[in-house]
């Protein structure tokens, strides 16, 4: 396994999970590694808890303009970690699963 890989999944982030009108914040740091259930539209991992409930807060409440452009800035940080799933599963109002492979 290549160093790169090695340091990945070593590195713990706060995760979103974002899924329409939804967003789930790990209450704890995970890895890389991380899946969530049900399967959102995206995940974004913080290096902070206080960025990542700052993150959630704002997802929640801006309006979508403000949301639009605050995740448009993730995708410059070299910090976050953030992938986009092809399929996601409905969003709910029940319990988001975090699990680590």
């Amino acid at each position: 396994m290549g160093s790169s890989r090695r340091k990945n999944m070593k590195t713990m982030y706060y995760w979103l999970a974002i899924n329409g009108p939804s967003c789930a914040m790990s209450s704890f740091p995970l890895p890389t590694t991380v899946t969530v259930t049900p399967r959102p539209q995206m995940i974004a991992g913080f290096p902070s808890y206080e960025e990542a409930e700052s993150a959630q807060r704002s997802l929640l409440t801006a309006p979508i303009a403000k949301v639009r452009k605050l995740m448009d800035g993730w995708k410059r940080r070299r910090d976050l970690v953030i992938r986009v799933f092809k399929n996601p599963e409905s969003h709910t109002r029940g319990v988001t699963l975090w699990q680590d492979k």
